[in-house]
Order: structure tokens, then sequence, then C-alpha cells
């Protein structure tokens, strides 16, 4: 097969261009939509998978460019294109400026080809010629930039510039990214790193020097754009907000962030074989897993004379007070107990997975030995960790990943692994609303018809740190709820999977007061609905659609959603508020806004835990990490606590 993409009569391109007119034109989440394709088109070679993936994200990142562009150089503007021919156009743009491994006359061509299969054939001379005017005038803007000593950048058939711009073979220097194979390497990180081939024909260090450089050279790197917003691909009320409130250095950082690959990150849970075995599980299906790794320090506990602070000294461990002399402050710690008790997997052991877009059909996922999650949203078990016994509940779970992450810190995955603790059937949850065999219409354990199990210790059956004898696995229980029945299916799906006995969904919606939770809960999960700023990087098409308006729309829908949540955390409880975005409007101001509004809040323990993330904001209770800042996407938490 020749370059990656031109496969199977060219149906990588053709899948990319159903996936980008279905969002571009339609509305859907870029992310839903390609795991989708790839599904279906599961008889795709990796070479093609890959090139799918990097073709749809990398189309929907430099929209502004290619509109741009296409603009300069089409006799019809951008919104008056039919919109197939205009999805296919701004595919075709993405390659002519970033694909470097491909030929220009291989995209042209294949565009044509393209538009006549969807039924298109009159408009392929149109296409054909904008896609060559564009190309004419990048392979002359890189013909000037060229270094004089460049190697492989004079292809014989003329059509020269840049790397990929022409070369002699006609299928370019893939590798099955789609990438050139000497310009791309992706480090443990997740981020692009440039890293050129060594030369080894004796020409100089200089000349090695100048290949490096010419084989960095693409089109989009060097073009002079019009301004900040066409260059970095972003809108210029984002740019504006992003300089406001974290500077100029960490805007530009975060901005060339979320136009860097992604790399799949996954949580190794508990109740699986180990993180050793599930590599090598990985590895024989040719993906290969590095650790994720974050710099731990020490608490500072020689900064101020008279500060004192909170210390956990790990997920699930109880909180101890330190002195300023980091002894524990006996008279503070009166009813605490020690650090030493209730020990529970520490939950970051995070794996970065390379080749592999999707964990779909790997055996460590099909048996639940992983689950897909970024390291930011898995620090909620660091900075807001479960204590033994707690009654957890999750007020906005779906898809489920946190819901998994706090039943996993209570001992769900590994005491019930795979469905079998309780000897229930393959694949069927334990009913714990009093309806299943095992358990026969709320006799059991003698509570009332229709109740719930009291998980929050004030139930004569399930004190704080026992189990409860209906459910396996004891100690402590997860509620997870949300509003849509097929998101709750989800959950559900993701829990048989994992094998996480300790947990329930419900269908409820976070807006509607439950006057039975009222002061139960030990810790209030609330990772409530946001602009998702922090994860460009991941759904690419948000820049487009979200707007200053819509983010005040959320923000108030945020308080709207924590004045319920806060009703149901006991005396000595915790809420956690948590988002995916970087909005002061909706992270510090709301934070703010909470502490001052329910006063019987105090801001929980965040900074001094052990664990501090390089570049994080801390604030009072809180924590803002920035993508490209922060090795991890952008996140806030906020953690309170109910004085008592």
């Amino acid at each position: 097969m020749g370059a990656a993409g031109n496969g199977a009569g060219g149906s990588a391109r053709g899948v990319a261009l159903d996936v980008l007119c279905r969002v571009l034109e339609k509305g859907a989440q870029s992310h839903v939509e390609l795991r989708t394709a790839l599904e279906r088109h599961w008889d795709m070679g990796k070479p093609d998978r890959a090139f799918t993936s990097r073709l749809v994200r990398g189309t929907l990142e430099t929209l502004p460019q290619s509109d741009f562009l296409l603009g300069k150089h089409s006799s019809v503007a951008v919104p008056g294109m039919k919109p197939l021919i205009r999805t296919l156009l701004r595919m075709s743009v993405y390659q002519l400026l970033y694909m470097d491994g491909i030929p220009h006359r291989a995209v042209c061509d294949e565009a044509v080809k393209l538009a006549r299969r969807q039924g298109f054939g009159g408009l392929t001379g149109f296409v054909n010629g904008v896609l060559r005017s564009i190309s004419r005038e990048l392979e002359s803007v890189c013909a000037l930039a060229r270094p004089a000593k460049s190697v492989g950048m004079g292809d014989s058939d003329g059509t020269v510039g840049c790397t990929g711009m022409g070369d002699s073979d006609g299928t370019g220097d893939c590798d099955e990214t789609g990438a050139h194979t000497a310009t791309m390497h992706v480090d443990d990180t997740g981020r692009r790193a440039d890293a050129g081939r060594t030369d080894g024909g004796g020409r100089g260090e200089q000349d090695s020097q100048d290949r490096r450089a010419a084989q960095k050279l693409r089109p989009a790197d060097i073009y002079s754009w019009p301004d900040d917003p066409t260059r970095l691909c972003l809108p210029q009320w984002l740019l504006d907000l992003w300089r406001g409130e974290y500077g100029e250095e960490a805007a530009g950082r975060m901005a060339g962030s979320i136009m860097e690959p992604r790399a799949l990150t996954a949580r190794v849970l508990g109740g699986g074989p180990g993180v050793d075995a599930v590599i090598a599980s990985l590895a024989r299906q040719g993906v290969t897993a590095a650790r994720h790794t974050w710099r731990r320090q020490a608490p500072d506990v020689t900064a101020e004379a008279d500060t004192s602070f909170r210390q956990t000294a790990g997920p699930g461990q109880i909180e101890s007070h330190i002195s300023s002399d980091g002894r524990p402050d006996a008279k503070r710690n009166q009813g605490v107990t020690s650090v030493t008790d209730n020990a529970f997997p520490w939950p970051m052991e995070l794996l970065i997975l390379h080749g592999a877009d999707s964990v779909d059909g790997l055996e460590a996922f099909q048996k639940g030995w992983i689950f897909p999650q970024d390291a930011a949203s898995c620090l909620l078990g660091v900075y807001a960790p479960p204590r033994a016994g707690d009654f957890v509940l999750d007020i906005c779970a779906a898809p489920g990943g946190k819901t998994i992450l706090y039943g996993d810190l209570l001992g769900g995955g590994a005491k019930a692994p795979r469905d079998q603790a309780d000897r229930r059937p393959p694949g069927r949850m334990p009913d714990w609303s009093g309806g299943g065999a095992k358990v026969p219409r709320d006799q059991a354990d003698g509570r009332p018809p229709g109740r719930m199990p009291d998980w929050s210790g004030g139930g004569a059956k399930a004190p704080r740190g026992q189990a409860d004898p209906d459910v396996p696995g004891g100690g402590g229980r997860v509620l997870a709820r949300d509003k849509s029945p097929q998101k709750v299916e989800l959950i559900r799906q993701n829990l048989r999977r994992t094998g996480m006995a300790n947990v329930e969904v419900q269908v409820h919606d976070a807006l509607t007061p439950d006057e039975t939770l009222v002061g139960k809960c030990d810790l209030v999960v609330a990772d409530l609905p946001c602009s998702g700023l922090g994860t460009l990087g991941r759904k690419p098409e948000i820049r487009y659609r979200m707007t200053p308006q819509m983010i005040g729309e959320l923000s108030q829908l945020q308080r709207k959603m924590l004045a319920v949540a806060q009703a149901y955390v006991k005396p000595g409880g915790r809420l956690v508020f948590s988002t995916c975005t970087v909005s002061p409007t909706e992270n510090r101001e709301n934070a703010a806004w909470f502490l001052e509004t329910y006063t019987g809040f105090s801001p929980g323990l965040i900074h001094g835990v052990g664990f501090d993330i390089p570049g994080a904001i801390m604030g009072d209770g809180t924590i803002q990490l920035l993508p490209g800042v922060c090795p991890c996407d952008g996140f806030f938490i906020g953690v309170f606590r109910r004085d008592g």
C-alpha cells in the first residue's frame, strides 16, 4: 500500500469526510463520531485508522487557516459552498498545510476522486482548481524559506518547497500516524517533539543541521497568517480571556498545546491483575504503554512559623493536621484516625497508550483492567479521597469515569471482581433497590419498602466502615446519577465490565432536590456541565461553538446545581466541585460564590497533600490546571467541607 490513507480505494479519506460532515454540518461531537466510525470500519488497517483520526482532528483544529486560504483562492465564498464540497476542501487544505508525508498532487487527485464518488462530478474542476492554486502558493512560500543547503527539498518533478510536497515515488514517507517519520515524535506526555534524522553520510554538522531544518519545514509553520486568531486557530475572545487571566506566556503555551497530538491515557484499576500484566497484555496487541509521571513534592512545613495545614498521606487515608514544625498537631487531631489506617490503592497508576486509536478492542479494557481517563480527572481521588465506609454521591456521573474511580478506591473492583463475589449471573449488577433474587423485596435488611440502604452510616445495618451484608465488597458505596437514561445505561455497561459491585446507578436530574438524601452523604461529587475549554486538544470543535454568553449561562447552571448538591452533605462531609474548563467565570468565581453563599462550608484541603502539580494555580481550597502548562488537560477542582 502507498501513503497512509491511499489504501482501500481512499476509504480512510472517505471515512474522515463522513465524520467531518457530521461534525461541521450537523453539529455532532467529533470524539463520538470518530469512535463510532472506527468501530463501524473495524476492518481498516492500523495505518488507515491512524490517518483517519489525524485527518479528522487536524481538520477541525485548523479551520481558520483552511478557511482563510479557501477564501483567498476560491471564487465562491466558503459559506456559499455546498456543505460536502466545503468540508472536502477544508480536509484537503489541512493535508497541504500539515501532512508533510503526502505529495500535494496526491492530495488534489484524491479530493477530485472523492468529489466524483460523492455525486459531485460537475464540481471536480472547481475542487481541483482551488486546491492546485493553494498548493502553488504554499510551494512558493516554502521555496523562499528553504535553507541554502537543504537536503531532499528538490525532487525531480519540480513540485518542491516543503517536506512531502513532491516525493519521487508518489507515496510520501509516512509512518502509521500519517506523519513524516523524520519530523514527529510523541513523548510520554503526549506532546509533539521535533526529531530529525541523524545524518549518517559524513556531510558534517552544518549539513546535518540544515537537513533537520528542512525536514521540519511545513507550509503552516512559515506562512504569514493575517492575525493571531488565524495563526493560533482560536477565536479572539478566547485568546483575550486566556491572556487576561493567565498572562501572555501561559496563554501561548495553552494555545500551542491544544494543537499537539494527544495520546490515550488509561487508569489501571485495582481489581485487575496488576500494572505489569496490563502492560504485557497491551504489548501483545501492538500497543506500547508508558507510565504517566507526575512530579511529587513533600509539603513545605517550614514556610511560616504560625502556619498549620492538613496533609493526607495518600488517597483514601484519613487526613491529619500537621503543625509548622512538621509534627502532628495533637490538639487539632482529636478524633481523627491515624493516617496509617484504612490505606487505599494509589489511584495514579496511569498509562499513556501509543499505537491505539481506541481502547474498545483491547483485552485490558474488555476485561475491566483499565478505564480511559485523563490524568487531571483522576486527581479527584487525590484531593478529595474517600474514606472507608463513606457514602459517595456522584450527581452528574456519565460516562462513569469518576464513579468508577471512587468505587475502585473504596475497594469495589478488588473485592468483587468480574461479577463473581455475590454469585449473581455474569453481567448482572446486584439489585440494591430490593427487587433482586438475592435481596427479596426490601426484606433482607428490614428497611421499609422502596428505601435505599443507608450508606451514610446512620442506619443500624451499615455503620461507618462496616460492610452492608447485602452487597459484596463492603466498606463504602457510591450512588451515581444522571438525568439521561441513555447515559445511565452507558454507566451500567462500564460498571459491568469493570466488576464494580459497590456502585448503584439511577436516573435523576441534578437540579431536582432529593429530600431522602439531605444530610446523608459523606462526599458529594459535582463534576458539572461546563464549556469544556480545557479539552480543546481532544474536542477541537468546541472552540468554534462556545461563546462568552454560553459560558455565563453555564456558570448560572452550575450555581443552581451546587445549591441543590450542598444540601446532601452531612456535617463534616465534603463537596467536591470540578469542571474540565479553564474559564474563571465557571471555576474560580463560582467557588468564591459558593463559600460566600453557604457560610456553613469552608475550603477543604488542596495545597499540602504532598502531591503538588507543576504549573498548577492553587487557590483557597481550589486548584486550576492549564493545558500546556500542566501535564494534563485543563481542569478545575474545588473542595468544600461542611462544618460540624
